[in-house]
């Protein structure tokens, strides 16, 4: 394995392929990333406008959305104001609801159903029901952490054996 030196990563040094993130409402996508692209997509930040057009499918207010996720109503319209990106923090749970809409999106599709499905409005609705696997609080009140994110995406996977229906 190649040493850096100095901290900077040697001339030979494996690098990740950088791309264009996908979008938030390339849910599945999101779903099924790597963590590689998970940080790079992170790192890269995501643009206020593209939270912004994610947050309009969901079944709820855009200010519902900027409470879930611990984010500032003012700042999130200073950003679109700016045209500028949501802060590191801010994409990195982002990225984790598109992700959340995900599952829901691979469990339905996973399980032969034909029916139309709009995963968005349906996490949207979801979030908000008590749930008795977090002692009847909603998952919403989770969201504004990664650590609740992931316990609110393992409750969703868990639904689809029906571990916890």
């Amino acid at each position: 394995m190649t040493q850096a030196i100095h901290g900077k990563p040697a001339k030979n040094a494996p690098r990740r392929p950088t791309r264009r993130p996908p979008s938030l409402v390339d849910y599945t996508t999101a779903f099924l990333a790597s963590d590689g692209e998970i940080v790079d997509w992170i790192k890269a930040r995501v643009d206020a406008r593209e939270f912004q057009r994610f947050v309009s499918r969901l079944s709820t207010s855009e200010d519902r959305v900027y409470s879930l996720l611990g984010f500032g109503r003012s700042t999130i319209k200073r950003r679109l104001g700016n045209d500028d990106k949501l802060s590191q923090e801010e994409s990195e749970r982002a990225i984790g609801l598109s992700q959340l809409v995900g599952l829901a999106e691979t469990i339905v599709r996973e399980s032969g159903s034909t029916e139309p499905f709009d995963a968005a409005a349906w996490v949207g609705a979801w979030l908000e029901q008590p749930n008795p696997a977090l002692g009847n609080a909603t998952p919403a009140s989770y969201m504004d952490t990664m650590k609740g994110q992931q316990l609110v995406r393992h409750i969703l996977a868990m639904a689809q054996g029906s571990a916890y229906a």
